[in-house]
């Protein structure tokens, strides 16, 4: 109904409709029961004050199955504009009546006599908004940012670097970055690069066959076979024998020992003692057809993490972890208590990374024919039906100690454990999650409150995600929070890389700590029924949004299908740009209550409230009051700042022009097409200039004149009517125009806004005059024709221009305004 009605509003009510309230069932009580009225809190008062100001429709529909007695009575007090009727109407309304009517013209009253079922809608007027100024005044300290949950104390764990080489070409941390944080779809259709997808993929899925595939996207990096084997020293012939996963961990864990200036050649002269691990899941290369030679014990998994110490000269632990999706968190756990052991075996850093790449089509085909994969990842969303797979490689650097200049997030805490007995070997267990969860907690030293986003596993599942999202809302509902939990994950922009899978939210969340901020779930259009939040203070984010702490925790989550569950913690501050006055003023007006309304009878229109006018004009300033002593939730006070423009302004002014062009007599100017605007046309004498000034109500003590004497240009600023300068008061405005024809002055000014503008308002002839050598352009214009002409027609006919030559015309063209400056033209 909104959506039919809304394009004839701006015609019919003379306001644009630009939205609804929402449907509002209401069910009438019978006369035999007596309901005492409730009280009615501030911020829904406000929330329907500042509604009622603005519907300009209300729609009811009757569903019965009762008669509602409706009454219009006509308003006792009519609008300037509207003009109520004089009669009422009495309307006996039963099943499946609609009744659309202006409130601003009617009163409705309605009466059951049995039980009735009533929905209602009003359509708003649009409203601009109004515009931060940002001409604030007084100290604003208070308005940052909280410092937020306090970090960790003594030495600790320390990330000091990212690397990754992913999808979307994210070749870079920071490109990775500026990916998440624009939600990015990173899935792509299947390159002929990987395998012909066209061979396995079939659209139908009642016409499916055991070798083919319902999905054919994914997400993937390019150039994997791309691989610089000088750098690295290796030779060519053992290079090309390589598995693609140990060239890609070598390719990013060179970018993590580059950022500590640790090259290849500085790492065969110096050895260090640092560790190494790789989390992964699977291997495709030994399901690839390659060549006897390029099978042997060099292409083991093992293998995948002891060439990158091998080629780095690294002498500290080194080893692979595979605990399936959850195998990234679990390799950089088990880090974590290398490197707390600085009395035996001390390391200087250890290099965590997580690599999945997607080689061959059959293990491609078999998730999907389990139905475990999608074509993207709709995490929290209610279409969620798998994940949508995807390769690429990522890592990070630990280092022991107090870094606070070096660091870029502290590893608080991280606890891994597994299912045990469930109901099956892969279903999810939330008991289980929910106990590492805590364990991490409290290894980390904190509260749940102090939690400030959540990065769930979310891999887009419809069993996973409920069960997950459970575990989360236990942990948090054992205290009340303050502040709200932002949920996220990032396998939704991504896709799953498996055992790669836990790096990337590992990176994801130094991301989000260093920025305080959440990043969004992409594909997030309908939250799913199933995930239960009952008393969950948290909210499931769809763009980018900021936490109110300059400092925080965030978590990460990560459980393998095979049981095997890890949670890690970070923290860590904010090391980006801090926000801007306008952006603390505005976060803080939408934290508070909305403004204050005083009721005074049952008629809306006799209230008070603290907020704007109904009606704001151009120019209206309003200010509002803050206070570092006020409450969070403290309403809001408008102000209405005076503007120094009269109220009545425009209402009894006029205004005259004056110049040399008419001897500095006075000439009235006439209303425009809009308030505010005041019009005249003049004629151009033969000097071609129009020379002039405006005075207000044709007083000579009320001069509007511009910045600079004889001024040609029509954005220069514009003094008066008081003169401030005697001097400049005499500053005049210069138009230039055709002698003889006319120009139209435009003067705006309304409310303090003032424009001035000119333009051509008569038609121009333009002269075409022969040549032998052919057509030419004279500059001049026509000032006397004689002959037979017509302006549509080309004629040839004699003609007095302006130069004072005598052309012979071929051609006569009239020329509008809005055609000038004039082209050049050839005659038919």
């Amino acid at each position: 109904m909104a959506a039919l009605l809304q394009p004839y509003c701006e015609e019919a009510l003379g306001k644009v409709v630009d939205a609804r309230t929402p449907g509002l069932v209401s069910l009438s009580f019978p006369p035999s029961e007596d309901v005492e009225p409730q009280p009615t809190e501030d911020y829904i008062l406000a929330t329907f004050y500042s509604t009622w100001r603005r519907s300009q429709l209300k729609m009811m529909h009757f569903f019965g199955p009762g008669v509602a007695q409706v009454k219009l009575k006509p308003s006792e007090e009519d609008s300037a504009e509207e003009a109520s009727p004089q009669d009422s109407v009495q309307i006996a309304a039963g099943s499946n009546t609609v009744l659309i009517f202006r409130p601003s013209l009617f009163e409705l009253s309605c009466r059951t006599e049995e039980e009735t079922l009533i929905l209602s809608a009003s359509l708003l007027e649009h409203v601009d908004p109004l515009i931060l100024t940002g001409n604030e005044v007084g100290d604003l300290d208070w308005l940052r940012c909280v410092e937020g949950p306090p970090g960790p104390e003594g030495h600790h764990i320390n990330v000091v670097n990212l690397s990754s080489r992913l999808m979307a070409r994210w070749d870079e941390p920071e490109a990775y970055r500026a990916g998440l944080s624009a939600c990015t779809d990173s899935a792509v259709e299947i390159p002929i690069t990987r395998w012909d997808i066209s061979v396995y993929y079939c659209e139908d899925p009642d016409e499916v066959q055991p070798f083919q595939s319902l999905v054919k996207h994914q997400s993937y990096i390019e150039g994997i076979e791309l691989f610089d084997h000088k750098y690295f020293q290796i030779q060519i012939n053992e290079a090309r024998g390589m598995d693609p996963m140990q060239r890609h961990v070598l390719e990013v864990g060179a970018q993590n020992l580059f950022k500590m200036g640790i090259t290849k050649d500085i790492a065969s002269r110096t050895p260090h003692h640092a560790g190494v691990s790789v989390g992964l899941d699977k291997d495709d290369y030994d399901k690839l057809p390659i060549p006897a030679e390029m099978q042997g014990g060099a292409n083991v998994q093992a293998i995948i993490a002891n060439r990158f110490s091998f080629i780095f000269n690294l002498k500290g632990p080194n080893y692979v972890a595979d605990t399936a999706c959850s195998a990234s968190l679990t390799a950089t756990h088990l880090a974590k208590f290398m490197l707390r052991d600085q009395t035996i075996d001390k390391l200087e850093f250890h290099i965590a990374l997580g690599i999945h790449q997607c080689l061959s089509p059959f293990p491609f085909v078999g998730s999907s024919q389990s139905h475990m994969t999608s074509a993207r990842c709709r995490t929290f969303n209610a279409t969620a039906g798998g994940y949508m797979r995807g390769d690429g490689c990522s890592g990070l650097t630990l280092k022991p100690g107090d870094l606070p200049d070096e660091r870029d997030a502290i590893w608080r805490g991280s606890m891994v454990g597994q299912n045990g007995k469930s109901a099956t070997l892969t279903a999810p267990n939330g008991i289980s999650q929910e106990e590492v969860i805590w364990k991490a907690i409290r290894e980390a030293k904190i509260s749940p409150t102090e939690s400030c986003v959540w990065s769930c596993h979310g891999t887009g599942t419809s069993l996973g995600d409920p069960i997950e999202v459970g575990a989360v809302r236990k942990v948090q509902n054992k205290e009340q929070r303050d502040t709200t939990l932002l949920v996220v994950t990032n396998k939704s922009q991504t896709g799953h890389l498996e055992g790669g899978a836990a790096m990337t939210s590992l990176l994801a969340a130094v991301f989000q700590v260093k920025a305080s901020s959440a990043i969004p779930c992409c594909h997030l259009r309908q939250l799913n029924p199933h995930l239960d939040q009952t008393g969950f203070n948290a909210v499931f984010n769809s763009e980018l949004n900021s936490y109110q702490f300059s400092q925080g925790n965030v978590h990460v989550s990560s459980f393998g299908f095979g049981g095997t569950n890890a949670h890690a913690i970070f923290w860590g501050e904010n090391v980006y740009h801090a926000p801007s006055n306008a952006e603390l003023y505005q976060k803080r007006i939408w934290s508070m209550s909305p403004p204050e309304v005083r009721v005074n009878g049952s008629d809306p229109s006799l209230w008070d409230w603290d907020g704007p006018d109904q009606v704001i004009l151009p120019g209206d300033k309003y200010s509002i009051e803050m206070n570092p002593d006020d409450p969070p939730n403290a309403p809001q006070r408008w102000f209405k700042e005076d503007t120094g423009v009269e109220e009545d302004e425009g209402e009894d002014e006029n205004y005259c022009i004056t110049g040399p062009f008419n001897e500095w007599d006075l000439e009235q100017m006439e209303d425009g097409a809009v308030p505010g605007l005041w019009t005249i046309t003049v004629k151009v004498p033969t000097s071609g200039q129009v020379e002039f000034r405006i005075l207000r109500n044709g007083n000579e003590d009320e001069v509007i004149y511009p910045d600079m004497d004889k001024c040609s240009q029509k954005l220069t600023p514009i003094h008066g009517p008081a003169r401030e300068d005697q001097r400049n008061a005499k500053n005049t405005w210069l138009a230039e125009g055709i002698p003889g024809s006319s120009i139209k002055v435009d003067f705006f000014s309304c409310r303090g806004i003032r424009s001035i503008n000119w333009m051509q308002a008569t038609p121009v002839l333009m002269c075409v005059s022969w040549w032998s050598q052919g057509f030419s352009m004279c500059d001049a214009h026509i000032t006397d024709l004689q002959g037979e002409h017509d302006a549509g027609d080309c004629r040839r006919v004699t003609a007095m221009c302006a130069c004072g030559a005598v052309h012979s015309v071929l051609s006569v063209r009239r020329l509008e305004p809005s055609s000038l400056p004039f082209d050049r033209f050839l005659p038919r």
